[in-house]
């Protein structure tokens, strides 16, 4: 009996000591925890800006926080103001600013205990910059670019706008500044690029062009004539750098007019006859014919300016299937038959006719020997490849050779534009004479006691020649010397028949 009690005695003691641990034990886990909460301490070495919280408790890092004025952006924020006057709201609560110090005093103890506060900083940046990105969609433009029209009658230029560029990673570091520094106002002047300028000196080379003068083509026929169109590119440049952004301009552009239309020319062409001379035609019948088909080679021959005229490449060669045929003419000083003999009366008509329009001898020979159809030192000899007669059309219009056979005549003109008044004469001194001699041949075709001249001969000679030019007004201007010719002495021929 006594021992029954004592089991049961002892099972509630047992019970008893149970509850009390149990009591002890949850009082010792509330107590621990009240002692925990307000000696938790952040690890050495955190700051939070340049303030430095390492080793303090959450609360002592609250109240340091909040002395430092890290709760003051609690329901604020930071305007940028631009340079027009416009505002932009950024709040704290939009970038992570707010801060309120509790929050960041418990975000800063959970540093390198399993919390992020770095990762809360790269948020906080992230968020800034979505909010410059907001404001420069918002204010950025594209440059708007000048408009250039013309017409035949005018230039509009409509000057063009600037743009606006805000730089966004430069407005993020500018409003992170502004949070940290308790700033709550951002000036910010965003870049602003501007149009292109007009350049009126530049459009002038690309708008304007001169008028063309009715021309003619290297075959002598009048080309029209075509109007110019011109404006001032000094004035129109002055007043496009006058007008505000998005102003127009309107520029009149001018009618140049040509200073020759194809009817002047017309009427100039081929006006005047500039030089002209003639030498009779004499000898066979077959010389003259050489003389007419040279000249009718000769006639309608059309010289630009500048063009150089060549006899032999005008002419061509004098040959049998050309209709030429065997006449007198002189090789290595002796007198011969050639196909085409006597056409030097042409070339030297045609050079006599070239110092009296007052147009430059390129090239020109005289004969071995003096002939007769031309004054002395007036002649030109010419053969097939070499010796040729050139001149020059120096003039300012095309020149146009005539030449024909008429009342026993040659006669050879150059007819053109004359642009000067007065008139061209020939002069010539003979400056020194060499006689010739007389050379008898026998000939047994003659009985003796008969002659008769084969070849008179000819008189050497040295002669000079010139141009004489007078004024409108018949005055002597000046004596330009042309030529020094030198003519050898041919011995006059006499055939005799044979002695007795």
């Amino acid at each position: 009996m006594k021992s029954t009690k004592r089991s049961a005695c002892s099972r509630r003691s047992a019970a008893l000591f149970f509850t009390l641990a149990v009591l002890f034990l949850c009082g010792l886990t509330l107590f621990c925890g009240w002692l925990w909460a307000g000696t938790r301490r952040i690890f050495p070495g955190v700051k939070a800006g340049e303030l430095a919280l390492g080793g303090k408790t959450v609360a002592q890092a609250r109240e340091a926080l909040e002395g430092a004025g890290y709760g003051r952006w609690l329901g604020k924020g930071v305007a940028v103001r631009f340079p027009d006057g416009s505002r932009y709201e950024v709040t704290a609560a939009e970038v992570g600013m707010e801060r309120d110090p509790a929050a960041m005093a418990d975000a800063l103890y959970a540093f390198g205990r399993g919390g992020s506060f770095l990762r809360d900083s790269l948020d906080r940046l992230e968020a800034l910059r979505l909010a410059a990105r907001r404001i420069a969609e918002m204010t950025d433009r594209a440059v708007k670019a000048p408009v250039l029209y013309w017409d035949e009658e005018s230039i509009r230029w409509t000057r063009g706008t600037p743009g606006q560029e805000t730089d966004r990673a430069a407005l993020a570091l500018a409003l992170e500044a502004a949070f940290r520094e308790g700033r709550e106002t951002v000036d910010w002047t965003p870049a602003v690029p501007e149009p292109e300028e007009a350049d009126f000196r530049a459009l002038y080379d690309w708008i304007a062009f001169p008028a063309e003068d009715a021309a003619w083509d290297e075959e002598g026929r009048i080309l029209p004539e075509k109007a110019g169109r011109s404006f001032d590119p000094a004035a129109a440049q002055a007043a496009a750098e006058q007008l505000a952004w998005g102003e127009t301009l309107v520029v009149p552009l001018e009618t140049v007019e040509p200073k020759v239309t194809a009817q002047e020319l017309r009427s100039l062409l081929f006006r005047d006859e500039l030089g002209s001379f003639s030498t009779a035609l004499e000898g066979t019948e077959t010389r003259v014919m050489n003389i007419r088909l040279a000249a009718k080679a000769l006639d309608g021959c059309l010289l630009l300016p500048g063009e150089e005229f060549s006899f032999n490449e005008r002419v061509g060669q004098r040959t049998e299937e050309a209709g030429y045929g065997v006449a007198t003419a002189y090789v290595d000083g002796e007198v011969t038959g050639e196909v085409g003999g006597g056409i030097c009366q042409v070339s030297s008509t045609l050079y006599c006719a070239c110092l009296l329009a007052d147009v430059p001898v390129s090239f020109r020979t005289s004969h071995r020997y003096y002939q007769s159809y031309v004054p002395p030192g007036l002649d030109a000899t010419v053969s097939w490849g070499w010796p040729d007669f050139n001149f020059v059309n120096d003039t300012d219009y095309p020149l146009r050779v005539e030449a024909g056979c008429e009342d026993g005549s040659l006669t050879v003109a150059l007819r053109g534009t004359k642009t000067w008044e007065g008139h061209m004469e020939l002069r010539w001194e003979v400056l020194e004479t060499v006689a010739a001699g007389t050379v008898y041949r026998e000939d047994p075709a003659l009985v003796p006691g008969q002659s008769t001249v084969a070849d008179w001969g000819r008189d050497g000679m040295t002669v000079q020649t010139w141009r004489v030019r007078y004024d409108g007004e018949g005055n002597l201007v000046e004596e330009i010397p042309e030529a020094c010719s030198v003519y050898a002495a041919r011995d006059k021929v006499v055939l005799v028949g044979p002695e007795a």
